[in-house]
């Protein structure tokens, strides 16, 4: 059951080392993602990440709405 006052479990982020953001002993380089949430102006996010892959994973982990692609 979804309470009216809480936010839908599936809409919140999911944060943590290797979830979000890279584990502290992994080699990393920095990417930039786009993050367009729903019904809001995109933003631009440089984030360090192991891989491409892993960028996207990140940020699509921290806004679960949000639309992500890699920029560079």
């Amino acid at each position: 059951m979804v309470l009216p006052w809480k936010e839908n479990p599936e809409h919140e982020p999911k944060l943590g080392d290797g979830i979000s953001r890279p584990r502290p002993d992994e080699p990393t380089r920095l990417f930039t993602v786009e993050v367009k949430p729903p019904g809001a102006k995109s933003l631009r996010l440089t984030t360090p990440a192991p891989s491409a892959a892993a960028a996207l994973t990140y940020a699509q982990n921290r806004w679960p709405q949000a639309t992500v692609k890699l920029l560079s």
